[in-house]
């Protein structure tokens, strides 16, 4: 039966952080599907990946291994994939995490009452949920674009530039 999706509009650039990047999700389904993204000219010229596993890998073989992930890919995923970069270490290492450059203010709150008590206060008492606050906004299991929304309103200066 033939598809009836509408057409996918054009992304911007993006850099792009795949946590568990040596792993078989990433091989079997992200990678082929951004490779496809990438053919049919949505994703920018100026899009990258950046891997991130415990895997010790080079820039050049995580390259080597989106190559073998994506064999059918046109060339317009294999110019993007010469960026691509790759950070051996851990989503939850802070040392992973400021070689990305990625700042986080991470509280825990079976440790500060005060952290707790402001999670309460946005997830209706629930603290076992991802609360996630930008400036006034304070959201809880917010979807990408949620969050990007609230970085454009409130913090624009992490957002890269178009």
């Amino acid at each position: 039966m033939p598809s009836h999706a509408p057409p996918l509009s054009p992304a911007p650039p993006v850099a792009m952080v795949v946590f568990g990047a040596s792993g078989d999700l990433t091989r079997r389904k992200i990678l082929p599907a951004l490779a496809g993204l990438a053919d049919q000219g949505v994703l920018d010229a100026g899009f990258t990946l950046i891997g991130v596993a415990r895997t010790a890998w080079s820039d050049e073989e995580f390259r080597d291994a989106v190559d073998a992930a994506t064999p059918g890919a046109g060339p317009r995923w294999r110019a993007m994939v010469r960026r691509f970069a790759y950070v051996a270490g851990s989503h939850v290492d802070p040392d992973t995490l400021d070689r990305l450059g990625i700042e986080l203010d991470r509280r825990n709150i079976w440790e500060l009452p005060e952290a707790a008590a402001a999670v309460r206060a946005v997830a209706r008492g629930n603290e076992t949920v991802p609360t996630v606050v930008i400036g006034p906004v304070a959201m809880v299991n917010p979807s990408p674009d949620e969050v990007v929304d609230a970085m454009r309103t409130h913090l624009p200066s992490a957002l890269p530039e178009h």
